[in-house]
């Protein structure tokens, strides 16, 4: 369950605990068929492996049909913290695109996360089964 990332752990891991999720993210794509099988294998009630992951993906996109999900695209503003702005400076002179990446996520993920959160109390309001 653990990936690369603490962001895509931490969202593998709450998905675990939805009776129902659909991946819409391409982080899946980014590595490898075995990363990709392991995103499908937690949409699906079987073993997901190279051999079947298309079955998968084609499933994961007939659920996302089936329960009339749309996209929405939106903007949410955060202030410019001092830490990543020195960060950006920081990554003109050194390039260093994971320092820049890591300041970035620390102050900008709280606010994901709230936004994630409003949309989840929302949901549940509206299907509170």
């Amino acid at each position: 369950m653990y990936e690369p990332t603490q962001r895509t752990s931490a969202c593998r891991r709450l998905a675990s605990l939805c009776a129902l999720f659909v991946a819409q993210t391409a982080t899946p794509m980014s590595k490898n068929v075995a990363h990709l099988s392991a995103w499908l294998a937690d949409t699906e009630h079987y073993p997901v492996h190279k051999g079947n992951y298309l079955v998968a993906a084609a499933g994961m996109v007939s659920t996302q049909v089936s329960l009339s999900i749309t996209m929405r695209d939106e903007v949410v503003r955060v202030p410019l913290h001092a830490a990543v702005r020195e960060a950006m400076r920081a990554y003109v002179r050194e390039r260093n695109w994971m320092a820049l990446a890591e300041v970035t996520h620390q102050h900008t993920d709280g606010a994901m996360c709230e936004v994630a959160r409003e949309a989840a109390e929302k949901d549940r309001a509206a299907h509170p089964d």
